[in-house]
């Protein structure tokens, strides 16, 4: 096998609802209120905000800036350790083994792992740190002189702009999309599974579904 081309070759990973039942940022929000970290009221607004969002009222930039605002000035030390203790005591074991030993195999198959997520980057490197992941493309929180500042960084790594955020990746990365993979399972996911040359739908709907069979997709159930 051409050595050039293995090492251009990736296997991206969605997380929520890919590999992960349910959305990261729901588990973490009840998290940090099981600890006392945040209270009722915060616990509470969150709790209409998702449910706004799974309604269709509100979109998921929206969510998103409502929860960076929940962690506006905990500083980032404190914060790297929250999420530290939240994957070991909460998520890891939430993680489909299935996906697990997938990446292994990509792994061993030499595709670089890349995690692709609406979630932000400070929460998404718990699952860098579980998998070993090579890279991490996902919503960025701000930070000033160390201290959360409660907004989004740049845009929400969703839908299209999670495609554009991927072609980005890889021109700077040389990578070879015919010959690279991706897991996904939502519909807002389909820019980014067009883009290589074998996508896989994972845990699908039945519009998900309906989409891999006219296309030749292949269908994975991981949860």
């Amino acid at each position: 096998m051409n050595q050039q081309s293995v090492a251009n070759r990736i296997a991206v990973f969605d997380i929520d609802g890919t590999i992960i039942k349910g959305f990261t940022e729901f588990h973490f929000f009840i998290y940090l209120f099981k600890k006392g970290i945040i209270n009722v009221a915060d616990i509470i607004s969150l709790a209409m905000y998702f449910i706004l969002f799974r309604l269709g009222f509100m979109s998921v930039e929206g969510l998103r800036k409502k929860a960076a605002g929940i962690v506006d000035g905990m500083k980032i030390e404190k914060f790297s350790q929250i999420v530290k203790n939240f994957f070991n005591e909460t998520i890891r074991h939430r993680i489909s083994e299935k996906a697990l030993k997938i990446i292994d195999a990509d792994k061993r198959q030499e595709y670089r792992i890349v995690i692709s997520t609406a979630a932000f980057d400070l929460i998404a490197q718990g699952y860098a740190d579980i998998v070993s992941a090579d890279s991490i493309i996902a919503t960025e929180i701000a930070v000033c002189e160390n201290v959360i500042n409660g907004k989004v960084k740049s845009v929400i790594n969703y839908g299209r702009n999670k495609e554009a955020k991927m072609r980005e990746f890889c021109r700077n990365n040389n990578v070879d999309l015919a010959k690279s993979k991706a897991y996904a399972n939502d519909l807002s996911d389909l820019f980014l599974l067009k883009m290589f040359g074998c996508p896989i739908v994972c845990n699908p709907d039945r519009k998900m579904r309906a989409i891999a069979r006219k296309n030749g997709w292949r269908e994975l159930k991981l949860i």
